[in-house]
């Protein structure tokens, strides 16, 4: 898996176990889901996961994304908050 997900008006993931709930929270218009396939020794390919907020890819020329640009008078910066939880 490598893909680009859209978080919505409510930025948030959440993910569920039948004991416990991961749920992220950030200011960033999608999140990058990776499995890991791509990992090399000492991992095994599909050993992991990563969710990582973000704008979404090639936003730069699509008009209707949000823009990624940043400047010295705007620097880039995000907000993600990860919360655990048990059910």
């Amino acid at each position: 898996i490598d893909h680009s997900l859209i978080l919505n008006s409510n930025p948030a993931a959440y993910l569920e176990t039948k004991s416990c709930a991961l749920t992220f929270i950030s200011d960033q218009p999608g999140i990058q889901v990776y499995s890991g396939a791509g990992l090399s020794a000492p991992f095994k390919p599909n050993s992991g996961l990563a969710l990582e907020p973000q704008y979404f890819p090639n936003a730069i020329n699509t008009p209707q994304f949000d823009m990624p640009l940043t400047t010295p008078e705007a620097p880039y910066s995000q907000k993600l908050r990860v919360e655990f939880s048990r059910i």
